[in-house]
């Protein structure tokens, strides 16, 4: 088990990543296997018993703030029901990098390994207001976002949006310069969903083993 990893409700979690960058010993090195976890894993595969579910990226939010942090959070939905907007059950993960303790502890001179925490679970029930907020993006989405200057400040350098649904996959990057109060609120409310359903582990649903893969 890759303990940067943790799975609520899995047995045994295998993680599949396949860093491409400088190696130990650099701060290029560490960034890139940072952000590989950080932006996290291509799709999940689980297993319980003898049935096997592969869960697909729906939903992925990445925010930076410069010196301190980078964080995402992820929606999964099982790959036969991934254009349902009410699937029977989510995988959800939120993944952290504390870019300030690598920085001023200078990690990267002796590890590739940053100090990234990620935590991720398989939930049945306790969805409706996730399945909301992303109904409620999805209409915006397709409507289409615009972006207004920025009037205050925030500590975000940007953020980047992914999202794939019933009639396609859309990519967005927001500046800090840049603004839309109903996308903000919107993802702020999906992110805090996912973050409240990790909050109570007891409440995942169990599986045999869950393979973390990334892209590679």
């Amino acid at each position: 088990m890759d303990s940067l990893e943790t799975a609520a409700g899995a047995g045994e979690v295998r993680v599949r990543r396949a860093t491409r960058g400088f190696g130990p010993g650099t701060l290029p090195g560490l960034r890139a296997r940072a952000n590989e976890i950080v932006t996290g894993p291509e799709y999940l595969l689980s297993r319980q018993r003898d049935e096997e579910t592969i869960w697909e990226c729906v939903f992925r939010l990445i925010m930076r703030v410069p010196n301190r942090n980078v964080q995402s959070w992820a929606i999964f939905a099982p790959g036969n029901e991934r254009e349902d907007s009410n699937p029977a059950a989510l995988a959800v993960r939120v993944s952290r990098w504390r870019t300030d303790v690598d920085l001023r502890s200078e990690t990267w001179r002796t590890t590739d390994q940053p100090s990234v925490e990620s935590r991720l679970g398989i939930f049945t029930e306790r969805l409706a207001s996730l399945f909301g907020h992303l109904d409620e993006l999805d209409r915006l989405l397709i409507a289409g976002v615009r972006l207004d200057v920025r009037r205050a400040g925030v500590e975000w350098e940007e953020q980047v949006l992914e999202r794939t649904f019933a009639m396609g996959a859309l990519r967005l990057t927001v500046g800090r310069d840049a603004c839309n109060a109903t996308l903000e609120s919107l993802v702020d409310s999906i992110s805090k969903s996912i973050e409240l359903l990790l909050a109570e582990p007891e409440a995942a649903h169990a599986v045999d083993s869950l393979d973390v893969v990334y892209p590679g």
